[in-house]
């Protein structure tokens, strides 16, 4: 199944004077309006009479979105939580802001934002329409830069328990700090993350219906523990492939029992969905490594 995941840097300045010069004038910023991610049925800043003196994108500033532990081409565990990260620099300035959406190819809230970092992150939501979705945004702490030229947040989000297409919508501003929101720059970007559907075991990691288990799956181990599909005097050879195609040759294969094998596969083996065949009765099952 494949596994979108596109994320779009908002307009962080929010259509008040947030973005302010003195910080005792305004003790919280209600963050970014809600819904301004360029998400289906959303607008941005820079074309909401907010910070739309310049085009979008048209500024020098640089933004950067990280997941960690899941990158370019991979997927992600139903259940785990993902720490992020965004970040926008420019030099000389002292304000930043952000907003950040997850939604599903029908454009439903997937997965859930999780508040890591209270004095610089808030979560939102819009009461009028698309009520679903959740936004992390920033607080007005959050505004200023974390060094000179750098506004950054962190924040964990919490994936769906089933595997589904999911694009994040992430939007940035950089402002010039004149208690206006005008005179500023709004950034968009965007990033897909997909995963082989052939591959994917989001729906059923147990596997039973190919009469081949594996335990732990998903696993961070350097073995696997594979339960075969009927007892045999002699461990069966098995072939492990990558999800792009790659044969993974297993370090050894150990008996157990009648019925049990271990795998013991490379420590240094990457991240991602790999399918397990059975050379002797040519059943497969697909496992998680994750680390």
């Amino acid at each position: 199944m494949n596994i979108k995941i596109v994320l779009f840097v908002l307009c962080v300045g929010i259509c008040i004077s947030g973005f302010t010069s003195d910080f005792t004038a305004i003790p919280h910023s209600a963050g970014a309006p809600v819904s301004s991610t360029g998400a289906p049925e959303e607008t941005t800043c820079a074309t909401s009479s907010c910070h739309d003196t310049a085009p979008l994108n048209s500024g020098n500033a640089v933004t950067d979105f990280h997941i960690n532990g899941l990158e370019q081409g991979q997927y992600y565990i139903p259940g785990h939580t993902y720490r992020m990260q965004v970040s926008i620099a420019e030099p000389e300035v002292m304000r930043f802001g952000f907003q950040i959406v997850a939604v599903n190819k029908e454009g439903k809230n997937v997965g859930t934002f999780l508040i890591t970092d209270a004095d610089r992150t808030q979560s939102m939501h819009n009461e009028i329409r698309l009520t679903d979705r959740q936004y992390l945004t920033y607080t007005y702490a959050g505004t200023s830069a974390v060094e000179t030229g750098k506004g950054e947040w962190t924040f964990d989000w919490k994936a769906p328990e089933t595997m589904e297409e999911v694009t994040f919508y992430l939007a940035t501003v950089s402002a010039n700090n004149d208690g206006t929101d005008k005179g500023d720059y709004s950034y968009t970007m965007n990033k897909t993350i997909r995963v082989n559907s052939a591959t994917s075991v989001a729906e059923n990691t147990s596997l039973t219906q190919s009469q081949i288990t594996i335990a732990p799956n998903p696993t961070n181990e350097e073995s696997i523990i594979v339960k075969l599909s009927e007892p045999s005097d002699n461990a069966p050879a098995y072939i492990v492939t990558a999800i792009n195609g790659q044969r993974i040759h297993p370090l050894s294969v150990t008996k157990l029992s009648a019925d049990k094998v271990e795998i013991r596969l490379a420590k240094d083996i990457a991240n991602g969905v790999y399918t397990l065949t059975e050379s002797r009765s040519q059943i497969t099952s697909s496992f998680i490594i994750h680390r």
